[in-house]
């Protein structure tokens, strides 16, 4: 099984992300649509754990007053895979109260937590560890000025 490689922060599993546009709400807050890629750059197949439904669960973001929607009301872990230099491909929403007008100043980063698959542990192993949120692969940074232009 493929575990993170962190000589210098590099991994070889990568995470990008793009941002896809936005719109406010009938409450008002941003909605800002957010395109996620975790590339594979190992020969072998790494597999991980995420949620069945709200793949967000998995991801994080380096900036407060700002949150990934989760329109699941039932989840459940479950393993993936991700082929050999092969791309796996996420569309999330982010939501934020922070005002148009201040987003010449907002830039974030999303950080991909890494939960290997490891044989002979069950899912709620695992489900703790992916909780926890400390195995962190983090996109370059993402600046909401670039909607301004």
């Amino acid at each position: 099984m493929f575990e993170p490689k962190k000589k210098n922060n590099i991994n070889r599993l990568v995470v990008s992300a793009l941002l896809g546009g936005w719109y406010l709400s009938d409450s008002g807050n941003s909605i800002i649509k957010v395109r996620v890629t975790l590339k594979n750059l190992e020969s072998d197949t790494i597999e991980y754990l995420n949620m069945l439904c709200n793949q967000a669960a998995a991801y994080t973001l380096d900036i407060t007053d700002f949150n990934f929607i989760n329109y699941c009301t039932l989840d459940k872990p479950d393993f993936y895979k991700t082929d050999p230099l092969k791309d796996n491909v996420n569309f999330f929403c982010i939501t934020t109260n922070v005002s148009y007008k201040n987003w010449q100043k907002i830039k974030f980063r999303i950080g991909f937590n890494f939960v290997s698959h490891t044989k002979g542990n069950n899912l709620d192993f695992h489900y703790s560890k992916l909780l926890k949120k400390e195995n962190i692969i983090w996109s370059d940074t993402l600046y909401l000025s670039d909607f301004l232009h």
